[in-house]
């Protein structure tokens, strides 16, 4: 034990100074073995601390790196323990809600841009689409491919947004946007794509073709739609719908009623769904995965709305939703119930 030791190393240190008092220069030997037994000594003693500590011999403490894009452990034990607390609430938009919240967003007194708006929307996307259909692990030789179903308004800017973040995030990104927008912004989203190495196709894949994709972006139509879905549409989602391939909607599943969900009609069949700012109500009958992509909304639009959104774990800039409860005109409605 270090207590033996340091006995051991006492007897020698008495003997050694005796027989070195005999020889010349014997101050300057017992200096020396003065000085050594004082070293060995206190490293017996920290020896002797080390063996009195709960760690057990031979066992040895590891850091391990923290991956990229993870959650800290402190925070990961604060969000276990919150998992105890009541089921977090979100507010659900009317269609017409929707639309003065964006007007109020891009008026005179917030500020935001269009352009700026779909930047974050699109971005959003991208992040929720690599959280719930990650790239294939390794040894996968190519990037996985995402094809991006792009419609004539805003949605489908989201949607070219999207596609542009996702080959900076490992992804072959492919986009489908049959119905151009002739309007400045929408012509720089298509170059920005063009530069990015994103292909635009200049037709619809058939639905084995589509089997080749790892996943679907559906940035078709949003919340405005309303009516029956026209040609080429139809056909693309009819494709896309029997090929089977994951497919994250944008804001709402093409189709879909905003308020009252799928019609019955021609509509994506959607496994995950984003939502934009904050969800809208047809999103109480959507059964997948449900993220929100709101990180920019000012307080000044949750007081003026009485909006309640979730908190955003992290710096992340989606949040899961899937299992809250949506709040909608004094109504509560469970998301895991319905």
């Amino acid at each position: 034990t270090p207590l033996h030791v340091c006995s051991l190393l006492w007897f020698l240190h008495t003997h050694t100074c005796a027989y070195t008092l005999s020889l010349p220069n014997n101050i300057c030997m017992h200096s020396l073995t003065h000085q050594l037994f004082r070293t060995v000594r206190v490293g017996c003693l920290l020896s002797f601390t080390l063996s009195a500590s709960p760690v057990s011999a031979g066992a040895s403490k590891t850091c391990t790196p923290r991956p990229l894009g993870t959650t800290p452990l402190c925070t990961r034990t604060t969000h276990s323990v919150a998992m105890a607390s009541p089921t977090p609430r979100v507010s659900l938009l009317s269609q017409q809600h929707a639309k003065q919240v964006d007007e109020d967003l891009m008026g005179d007194e917030i500020g935001f841009s269009l352009e700026q708006l779909m930047e974050l929307a699109g971005q959003a996307v991208a992040h929720a689409l690599v959280a719930s259909h990650p790239p294939p692990p390794p040894p996968c030789a190519e990037p996985p491919r995402i094809l991006a179903l792009c419609g004539p308004g805003n949605n489908g800017g989201d949607g070219l947004v999207a596609a542009r973040h996702l080959t900076l995030m490992g992804y072959k990104a492919d986009v489908l946007y049959p119905k151009q927008v002739d309007r400045p912004h929408f012509h720089r989203l298509v170059k920005q794509c063009r530069a990015s190495k994103v292909s635009i196709l200049d037709r619809c894949p058939s639905p084995d073709e589509l089997r080749a994709y790892h996943c679907v972006i559906d940035a078709l139509f949003g919340f405005s739609f309303h009516g029956t879905m026209r040609e080429p549409f139809a056909f693309i989602v009819a494709n896309v719908n029997e090929s089977n391939v994951p497919t994250v909607a944008v804001d709402i599943p093409s189709g879909w009623d905003v308020e009252e969900g799928s019609s019955g009609g021609v509509a994506v069949d959607a496994c995950t769904l984003v939502s934009l700012t904050a969800p809208k109500r047809m999103a109480r009958f959507f059964k997948g995965t449900h993220w929100l992509g709101g990180r920019f909304v000012p307080p000044t639009i949750l007081e003026k709305y009485s909006m309640v959104l979730p908190s955003y774990p992290g710096t992340d800039a989606i949040v899961d939703i899937t299992h809250c409860e949506y709040i909608s005109g004094g109504e509560t409605d469970s998301a895991a119930s319905l």
